[in-house]
């Protein structure tokens, strides 16, 4: 008797696999390829944005979103699967180049500018009866950890506090200027510890 072959179990097998390994592997899950955080969120007058400097590399999308905004400046992104909204803005004498056009769509890891010094904050979307509106802003670089992003690709020796990537210990000057850490999110699929000191 001749043995039958699995086939709908071999074809599941291998589709989990490739999902699990593009998941798993995603080098430009960042929002710089080579740039370094120069100052954290509430490091200066509760200010909720983390500065960083591009260094002359790509600027990215960390996921997929819309361009909700762009100037010559800035670059405000709506993510498909969360409700925040996502600011980059340059100083105009540290302005990025080739900006993203408002009204696009860019995809995960898509260059959306090059280079500059760069503010980058997270800001939660509020569903009203009146329609939405933006509401408190979360750390960005808990945002980022717990949905398993990082702020560069490369890694730096001497790194802040907030570029500790899966485990960061967040300081209590963040909780007394009302910035709020995010929720676990259910995409991550590795574990993040994101604590107050």
């Amino acid at each position: 008797m001749a043995r039958r072959v699995p086939w709908n179990a071999l074809i599941a097998a291998t589709l989990g696999t490739v999902a699990a390994v593009r998941a798993l592997y995603r080098p430009h899950r960042t929002l710089t390829l080579e740039g370094y955080v120069r100052s954290c969120a509430a490091d200066s007058a509760c200010d909720p944005a983390m500065t960083i400097d591009a260094a002359g590399a790509a600027v990215l999308a960390p996921m997929a979103a819309a361009v909700v905004s762009a100037g010559p400046t800035w670059v405000v992104l709506k993510p498909d699967l969360d409700d925040v909204l996502l600011s980059y803005a340059w100083a105009p004498e540290a302005s990025a180049t080739q900006l993203i056009p408002s009204g696009t769509h860019v995809a995960a890891g898509q260059t959306i500018a090059i280079g500059g010094l760069f503010r980058f904050s997270v800001r939660q979307l509020a569903r009203t009866s009146g329609g939405t509106a933006v509401g408190a802003p979360y750390e960005p670089a808990a945002w980022l950890a717990v949905r398993g992003l990082k702020v560069s690709a490369k890694a730096r020796d001497q790194a802040l506090w907030c570029e500790g990537g899966r485990s960061l210990t967040v300081p209590q000057g963040v909780a007394k200027c009302n910035i709020e850490l995010p929720a676990p999110s259910p995409l991550s699929l590795l574990p993040v510890t994101v604590s107050l000191r």
